[in-house]
């Protein structure tokens, strides 16, 4: 399975659907992640530990839905 996570865009919204941890776990169990760049920024987790934890990072939100990797 594809998991897309875009950024957040509502002003003053800063959380993030899944933490680099979660992306390690679904990772491990053979899905594939997609995290839209500085998704995680507002809550503190970088582009790096996003990819380190095994995500693809991506351009913007269409990519996320469109992306096939």
């Amino acid at each position: 399975m594809i998991v897309g996570i875009p950024k957040e865009i509502k002003s003053y919204e800063n959380r993030v659907a899944i933490t680099p941890a979660g992306v390690v776990l679904l990772t491990e169990s053979g899905h594939q992640v997609l995290v839209e760049q500085e998704a995680g920024s507002g809550s503190g987790f970088s582009n790096e530990e996003y990819k380190s934890a095994g995500a693809h990072i991506v351009e913007n939100a269409k990519d996320v839905w469109q992306s096939r990797i």
